[in-house]
């Protein structure tokens, strides 16, 4: 499954660029904010919504944003159908959305990709084995005659026909037809069947983008460990088994690091989407959980900012007391009582892409863990200005990209400079909702957040959540010990492992924990 990056999708259209028009002043009812799509199950953790007969609004946007004659890869991009801008494609096959003829153009095309297929520890170890799939892909294709497209998708993939589906290569598909579209699943394992899949109703009900991408973070942990998991079993069958121990306790050790460090514990954000505003730039909305929304309650002095460096290419300007929440934030559940910034650093760098998403539903956590892996200093390029005459909840950012390019002294950054010197976002946090544009025009205001109630935070016992936490780090530093050690050392660094964990599993006395303290046991009774 091949996915166009989230810049690409943000920025890319379908067809001949047209001139730049007039400049349009959105209303407000425009930039009002819409309603999240939630769906009951645990979610796909990228959703993406595409309404191909509105490309030439997303076509508009780029055009004013950065002029009509884009860098080399986006002008490859522009030249691209819309429908194609989306495609299914592995070494043997591939099918394009353009060649279907009885696809439904007026409707959108929903991808829903990387639907985590685990959950918890327990099943990461499942993958590794080769028992089980970590995610699959859906895909949503709108038509008035379901059958006939059924038809032309099945006669335009040419893989071979197993009980469960279509092989291709390494993926499964299922394709099955129901009322108004037909679902195809990838990665799938016989269970593709369209009725059990959820319907596309909650997606048709905002109109308001044409181009959408939303980012569930309960999914993250899950998807994160699946795709490790996976590739610490392709790796092992590829190498001598004298080296399995060393290569399993390597990987593993990394799944523990990544799965620790982006549990739902702390979580600010449940949901983030982003989408196309026609002519004005990107909205952003996000669904806080309990806690966010509680921390966005904070109450600090009004005291004046430090004068900003003039290293600073970013500034934050808000009504909100920025340092007392961070304060009360925290560190990010497994984080501990990290001091070492080159730990820290190092840590976060061997948790990859999944830590990076995850820091977007924990921002204040993760302004205090960057805090401390500075003490504070080389914060020059950012400036953060507290302004009690602004509205309640406003959080807005002005980031100077012709400034940042002289800083950093970064070619391609100074050639973005010259077509966007400066970007803003403006921003306002209400309830359960934070809301925001981003945009070139310094001048528009923040959208209205409205309505929704906050995602539920897990209400654990914190003493028992600490001692869960050290259980998770033992763990973890264990495993990344053994995969440099011979099997006689192997065994003192498990056994005095295992000594304290038992310790720390003791305190885990939450019911809530008990699954993820006895898993944690689990992977270290593997050695």
């Amino acid at each position: 499954m091949r996915v166009v990056s989230l810049l690409a999708l943000l920025l890319a259209c379908g067809g001949s660029t047209p001139p730049v028009a007039e400049p349009v002043t959105p209303t407000p009812g425009a930039l009002a904010a819409s309603e999240l799509v939630e769906p009951s199950e645990l979610p796909a953790a990228l959703t993406v919504v595409l309404r191909p007969d509105r490309w030439s609004e997303v076509t508009e946007t780029v055009a004013r944003w950065i002029g009509t004659d884009p860098p080399g890869d986006l002008r490859a991009l522009l030249s691209s159908r819309p429908e194609d801008l989306l495609r299914l494609e592995s070494r043997r096959w591939h099918l394009a959305a353009s060649e279907l003829t009885n696809l439904d153009r007026s409707r959108p095309v929903v991808f829903r990709l990387f639907e985590p297929r685990i959950e918890g520890l327990v099943q990461v170890l499942e993958v590794v084995d080769g028992q089980r799939l970590p995610y699959r892909h859906v895909i949503l294709l709108p038509s008035a005659q379901p059958q006939a497209l059924l038809g032309e998708l099945r006669s335009r993939i040419t893989c071979e026909e197993v009980a469960e589906g279509l092989q291709c290569d390494r993926h499964v598909v299922t394709l099955s037809a129901r009322e108004g579209e037909v679902v195809v699943v990838v990665d799938g394992d016989g269970d593709g069947d369209g009725d059990a899949i959820a319907p596309r109703a909650g997606f048709e009900r905002d109109a308001t983008s044409p181009l959408s991408i939303t980012l569930h973070a309960r999914a993250i942990r899950e998807v994160g460990s699946g795709e490790g998991a996976r590739a610490v079993h392709r790796a092992l069958q590829g190498v001598d088994p004298e080296y399995h121990a060393q290569l399993m306790s390597a990987g593993l050790a990394e799944i523990a690091g990544a799965y620790l460090r982006t549990g739902p514990y702390g979580r600010e954000l449940e949901t983030v989407r982003i989408a196309v505003e026609p002519g004005v730039g990107l909205r952003f909305e996000g669904r806080l959980t309990e806690h966010g929304a509680a921390l966005l309650t904070t109450e600090g002095p009004s005291t004046p900012s430090a004068v900003p460096s003039p290293n600073a290419f970013v500034t934050v300007r808000s009504s909100l007391p920025i340092a007392a929440i961070r304060e009360r934030a925290g560190l990010p559940f497994g984080a501990g009582n990290a001091t070492d910034p080159r730990q820290i650093a190092r840590a976060f760098q061997e948790c990859g892409a999944s830590c990076v998403w995850h820091a977007l539903s924990t921002p204040f956590a993760h302004a205090a863990l960057m805090r401390r892996a500075t003490d504070g200093e080389g914060l020059e390029a950012l400036a953060v200005v507290q302004d009690a005459s602004m509205p309640a909840g406003q959080l807005d950012v002005e980031w100077d990209v012709a400034h940042m390019a002289e800083v950093v002294r970064d070619r391609e950054l100074a050639q973005l400079a010259e077509r966007v010197p400066r970007v803003y976002l403006r921003s306002r946090a209400q309830g359960a909702r934070w809301v925001g544009l981003l945009t070139r025009d310094a001048t528009l205001p923040a959208p209205t957040p409205t309505g929704g109630a906050a995602a539920p935070s897990p209400h654990v016992d914190a003493a028992s959540l600490a001692c869960l936490e050290r259980l998770g780090i033992t763990v973890a530093s264990a495993l990344q010990t053994n995969a440099g050690l011979n099997d006689a050392e192997r065994a003192t660094v498990i056994g005095r492992a295992r000594a304290d964990a038992q310790t720390q599993a003791a305190c885990v006395t939450d019911p809530n924990l008990v699954a993820d303290r006895d898993a944690w046991l689990e992977w270290l009774a593997r050695y």
